[in-house]
């Protein structure tokens, strides 16, 4: 779900990096408006150390870094720990250590950090690191000496891969790891007890846990994996997965079931995505089959179709050959029908069922519209945004309103990005040819309208600045000065695990009505192994909890608890995949100033579709926005957008 942050791995891969700075073969002949080495060390550093977005947008836009080390270095700086961390760094160059000969230059740098490894050891929330490294002294802060070297080639300093990577490794590895544990450790899942019996189990003295007979393979790939066990039983599951949220599921029902805690233990696997290290595990194991093999195992929405439609899906098992009655049970459930086909295979079978409702809606804020619209009132603001329209045009009209009020519409082009990613009504690829939808191709133009007339406080999305937004406290690009944001979009996730968590004092002002454009965001796919329900113990644990999970709409079962804010401590009212379900629940948040945004929920996932899906999604999705974004900053022309975006296409093998 989601916030999206990328590992170092693939920007030491993929960074070519080169500084265009005209250097003379003499320091005494250099003038004085030319750069000197110190100059080009200072401008990349800026870039790489201070974190500074118009450095970073100025290594490419000037001396042509590449737009691949733009991306990477920007999803660093967007982060809101490393950002708390090095809006406290300082650098140094020592200017004696600098060596300079014809073919290179190079110098030693101090970076000084604040203590971020103890901010870690002992902070439990952001909110308590972020306390902990604004409370810390510069007396306890530490220094990391790092090499920088340029080659000098035609009178240029050229900073190559290898040297650039390096650099950013060295500063930022043992950083990220560290925030990857740590976000690990307080994800919403993890103030779950530990796993034991309930009371309500046998009391006799339980037998030692099995393990599994096979050995499992030494990884490298760095990511953080923990192994948990559940139940007392003899029988073996199996369970893959990329976070706490499954397990969890299976630690209830194992509470609510005491034999099957009886019967089985299910061992689960958590591993993290980072660098496709969760996929990577995941398709070996499947692969090497045999005890070790998931039994269980699930995929998010960025990384499905290999595991339900795509080279994966003959491990997967229909669920009619596991759950009686399913296409009953499936329509009585009345589960919205973009998730039941990206989760069905080519032969027409459903092999993975999502548990959540991740369709997206607008949400605004009751104050400003009340302001610029005179109403706040979610069917008012539904017919002022045009909202299941399919296009913009009222938005726009709306973007105009609230700049004469001096309101920011969006955040950034990007929460508008969001929703056509996800709502067009054609693929990236049809029949092996590139297709650029109407409403993707739309975004080009909205993209710069929004730029132009300075409609957005140009955050990017998951930075602390879109986190600013959501709090009321984001600034004006041009004037510097704080201007509030009109709307985000999103899913129901958005509201509860990033909004709530982040607008503290805006909270209450918020409403959801209809978004102008269907769309849907995010979710998570639940599989089983078609190996595995060979086997009538095992397939006798599945059934019963996929069932359980994705289809039991009554008052015990998994969509009920989670939707009624039953399964945390928080009390979090979530969406889930069950229509039937959500009806039946008051969904009223006091985020929302009482708001029951279920039934706009439903509408919103029963309008998504998935006829836009692709495995290209990805990189596509990610060159597009690159390109849209160049032509509305006046980079370059509409036209060379689409001409380079395509030429990236054909890099990829596809047809344009």
């Amino acid at each position: 779900m989601g916030c999206r942050f990328k590992r170092l791995a693939s920007l030491v891969l993929s960074v070519s990096m080169i500084v265009s700075l005209t250097a003379c073969a003499s320091k005494n002949e250099k003038k004085e408006d030319e750069p000197s080495f110190v100059s080009s060390a200072t401008t990349f550093l800026d870039a790489a150390v201070k974190l500074d977005s118009k450095k970073i947008k100025k290594l490419d836009k000037e001396f042509g870094v590449g737009k691949s080390f733009v991306n990477e270095l920007s999803d660093i700086a967007d982060n809101k720990y490393v950002q708390t961390i090095m809006d406290k760094a300082s650098f140094e160059i020592d200017e004696d250590s600098i060596k300079e000969t014809k073919k290179k230059a190079s110098c030693e740098v101090a970076v000084t950090l604040p203590d971020y490894e103890k901010a870690f050891n002992e902070a439990e929330s952001f909110g308590e690191f972020e306390d902990l490294i604004s409370s810390q002294k510069e007396k306890k802060y530490k220094v990391q000496n790092l090499d920088l070297e340029f080659k000098i080639k035609d009178g240029e300093y050229i900073l190559e891969s290898e040297e650039a990577g390096d650099f950013i490794e060295d500063l930022y590895d043992e950083m990220l790891e560290m925030i990857s544990d740590f976000e690990y450790v307080i994800s919403r899942f993890t103030d779950r007890p530990t796993p034991t019996t309930t009371t309500d189990m046998p009391t006799a003295t339980p037998e030692p846990t099995p393990e599994p007979t096979t050995t499992e393979p030494t990884y490298t790939d760095g990511a953080v994996t923990q192994k948990d066990s559940y139940g007392n039983g003899s029988v073996v599951i199996n369970l893959y997965t990329m976070s706490p949220e499954v397990p969890n599921m299976v630690r209830v029902f194992m509470e609510q079931n005491p034999d099957m805690a009886s019967k089985y233990v299910v061992i689960t696997m958590v591993c993290q995505n980072a660098s496709k290290a969760y996929e990577t595990r995941l398709n070996a194991a499947l692969t090497a089959g045999g005890a070790g093999a998931p039994d269980i195992y699930v995929a998010e929405a960025d990384y499905l179709l290999p595991y339900s439609q795509g080279a994966f899906a003959q491990y997967a098992a229909p669920y009619s050959d596991f759950i009686d009655n399913f296409n009953a049970k499936l329509n009585d459930a009345q589960i919205a029908q973009y998730t039941v086909d990206l989760g069905t295979n080519p032969d027409g079978k459903t092999v993975a069922l999502g548990y959540q409702s991740t369709g997206g809606a607008m949400i605004y804020s009751s104050s400003i519209a009340r302001k610029v619209f005179g109403s706040d009132d979610p069917a008012v603001i539904e017919e002022t945004v045009g909202a299941g329209s399919g296009n913009w045009t009222k938005f726009v009209e709306a973007c105009k309103k609230l700049n004469q009020k001096g309101y920011a519409p969006v955040a950034d082009i990007n929460d508008l990005w969001t929703v056509c990613s996800k709502g067009s009504a054609t693929p990236w690829v049809v029949d092996g040819q590139l297709n650029i939808d109407p409403l993707k191709d739309e975004y080009l133009d909205l993209a710069k309208q929004m730029i132009d007339n300075n409609w957005t406080n140009e955050t990017r999305n998951w930075s602390m600045d879109w986190y600013d937004a959501m709090n009321g406290k984001s600034k004006d690009p041009k004037t510097n000065k704080v201007r509030k944001v009109f709307a985000f979009f999103g899913p129901a996730w958005l509201i509860n695990y990033s909004m709530a968590a982040e607008a503290t004092d805006t909270r209450g002002d918020w409403r959801v009505c209809k978004s102008p454009v269907s769309f849907w965001w995010g979710g998570t796919w639940i599989f089983a192994n078609k190996d595995s329900i060979g086997n009538a113990d095992k397939k006798e644990f599945i059934s019963r909890f996929l069932d359980w999970v994705t289809l039991d709409t009554s008052d015990t079962g998994l969509q009920y608890m989670w939707a009624s804010g039953l399964l945390n401590d928080a009390g979090t009212k979530d969406t889930v995949a069950s229509g039937k379900v959500l009806s039946m629940i008051d969904g009223s948040m006091d985020f929302l100033g009482g708001q029951n945004a279920f039934p706009i929920f439903i509408e919103a996932s029963n309008s998504a579709s998935s006829l836009d899906v692709t495995e290209y999604d990805a990189p596509l999705n990610s060159e597009f926005s690159f390109q849209a974004e160049s032509y509305a900053r006046g980079e370059i022309s509409k036209d060379k957008a689409i001409s380079d975006f395509k030429e990236y296409c054909a890099s990829l093998g596809l047809s344009v």
